[in-house]
């Protein structure tokens, strides 16, 4: 069996296609259609994986029992063979007129790309639901007579790994009551991040780093268009400010199943993602490269656009409340068919045209990889709103944090441009001993030593901290909770282990002034979880 791929997407697929034929075709080579500006590294990585790589002139000059390719193309008439072409996407939508020359058909479905000479250069298409071969008939009528439905093998395989999510969300190191926000962006200026490129930093400074988490999957073309070591770099402040992102060529996968919602634009992930049942907020208007009559473009018109002109967590949190799985499951089943059934399809499809004999049965499903998102950066940094309210007439801290860096470029961004300011908000800047940058640490209200210290250390620790000016309280972890010591002399004894949570209670409990001369409660509310810390005092 030959594999015909063109670039990093097409390359996806064709690897995520092999878990259904794993047990049934034993020789396996790849060939790659030359000329994607998105092929970096391409053959060297397959190589890598243990794959033979057949160079074109070598493909062409052999015969293959079946020959699959991810992208339609001219060039595989040139291959000996029966010829399987299927989207390596959620079905075929996307206009790209550059490599097919049409505007109005979308890649996939084009003459050109479908027939040469007269003949119809696939033996076989797959598509994912029926309404693309309508479409097609339009496009190629001779072509639509080869096509089968098949559904979407990726997806059958996202959606039957659900039962994993909560492992997943493990390795996204997800706490408490944290939702895990994912941001998905394909490549090119319509996409979210080509059409938004602040959109990361502005989530980071907007989501409350106790409830929520932010990941990014970037499309394969991304990563190539650009190359994985300069993508890394631009993130870099992002992940000091808690972004996780897919690295490429890993698993993205399980970060749809963790997903709580999805921000995303008109790439598959945003479809995976609402055919999932998450709620979806579009990020961008991708419809300028859809195919007007493709459920994509529908979704585009019709879906919940994030608008990135406001505030984005009150509208990320009224997508929660509002969601409507039912509304997005229209568009999506207009996409998806055969969903139980595809696996078996395509294995039978392949073994058919192989002349070899269907096994009994339908193939044993192997469920989506563990994801391997970029290493977990710990914050050093935060800025914090400790408002007081009453509850019962009871005073009650609610707590949100959120990160420092990269905070200070945003909010002038955010004043300046979207007219939007926080002065009016009581904040405190929050510095941990291991923050690096000196503005930070030379500028903050506190400053926490994060890991544990005998009580001497930890006193001696502070009143060097005094000795510089750089806060007016300090905060480590002792034995049994934090401690807690004012510039001017006052200390408290916290029974709690997150050093943060406490000092920004106590110090906020001290500034309405309150008592601290003896031992009391204060109930601090952190992302919705209500929070008792016992407070007594330490000896001057």
């Amino acid at each position: 069996m030959l594999l015909v791929v063109r670039n990093g997407a097409t390359l996806d697929r064709a690897l995520s296609l092999l878990q259904v034929l794993r047990a049934d075709v034993p020789e396996i080579r790849f060939t790659i259609d030359a000329g994607s500006s998105f092929d970096l590294g391409l053959q060297r990585y397959i190589e890598n994986l243990g794959f033979e790589v057949l160079s074109w002139k070598e493909a062409t000059d052999e015969h293959f029992d079946v020959i699959l390719a991810t992208q339609a193309s001219k060039r595989l008439a040139e291959l000996h063979g029966f010829k399987i072409v299927c989207a390596h996407g959620a079905g075929y939508n996307r206009l790209v007129p550059k490599s097919t020359g049409s505007d109005t058909v979308a890649t996939g479905l084009v003459r050109d790309q479908l027939m040469v000479g007269g003949e119809v250069i696939p033996d076989l298409i797959f598509v994912s639901h029926a309404e693309q071969i309508d479409r097609l008939r339009l496009s190629c009528p001779e072509a639509a007579e080869r096509a089968v439905v098949l559904g979407d093998p990726v997806f059958y395989r996202i959606k039957e790994s659900e039962f994993a999510r909560d492992r997943f969300r493990q390795r996204f190191e997800l706490t408490g009551r944290q939702k895990l926000v994912v941001v998905s962006s394909t490549w090119g200026p319509y996409g979210g991040l080509g059409s938004h490129d602040d959109l990361i930093p502005q989530l980071l400074v907007q989501l409350p780093v106790h409830e929520y988490r932010l990941a990014a999957i970037l499309h394969p073309n991304i990563w190539a268009g650009h190359t994985p070591a300069e993508i890394k770099l631009f993130l870099e402040d992002y992940c000091d400010a808690g972004l996780v992102y897919i690295p490429p060529r890993t698993p993205w996968e399980a970060a749809v199943i963790a997903a709580d919602i999805v921000l995303g634009d008109h790439g598959s992930v945003s479809y995976y993602g609402a055919a999932l049942g998450r709620p979806l907020l579009l990020i961008a208007d991708g419809s300028q490269e859809l195919d007007p009559d493709s459920p994509p473009a529908r979704l585009c018109r019709e879906g919940d656009h994030l608008d990135l002109t406001k505030d984005l967590l009150p509208q990320i949190d009224r997508a929660f409340s509002t969601h409507d799985p039912a509304k997005a499951a229209a568009i999506t089943e207009a996409m998806f068919q055969e969903q139980d059934r595809s696996w078996e399809i395509f294995r039978n499809a392949i073994l058919q045209a192989a002349a070899r004999p269907l096994p009994e049965g339908r193939p044993r499903m192997i469920r989506v990889d563990d994801p391997e998102p970029s290493p977990s950066r710990s914050l050093t940094a935060w800025k914090v709103s400790p408002k007081l309210a009453y509850r019962e007439n009871n005073p009650v801290i609610e707590i949100r944090c959120l990160p420092k860096i990269v905070a200070r470029e945003v909010e002038a961004y955010r004043e300046r441009t979207l007219h939007i300011a926080d002065a009016a908000e009581y904040y405190l800047t929050v510095t941990a001993q291991d923050e690096v940058d000196r503005a930070c640490r030379d500028n903050t209200d506190v400053m926490l030593h994060m890991g544990p210290l005998r009580t001497a250390d930890g006193e001696q620790w502070a009143s060097e901290i005094f000795a510089g000016r750089t806060a007016t309280l300090a905060g480590y972890v002792g034995n049994g909770g934090c401690m807690l010591r004012w510039i001017d002399g006052p200390g408290l004894f916290v029974a709690h282990g997150d050093v943060l949570i406490a000092a920004v209670a106590a110090f906020r409990w001290r500034d309405e002034e309150f008592p601290i001369d003896m031992p009391f409660t204060v109930e601090v509310d952190v992302g919705g979880e209500l929070i008792k810390l016992d407070m007594s005092p330490l000896e001057a």
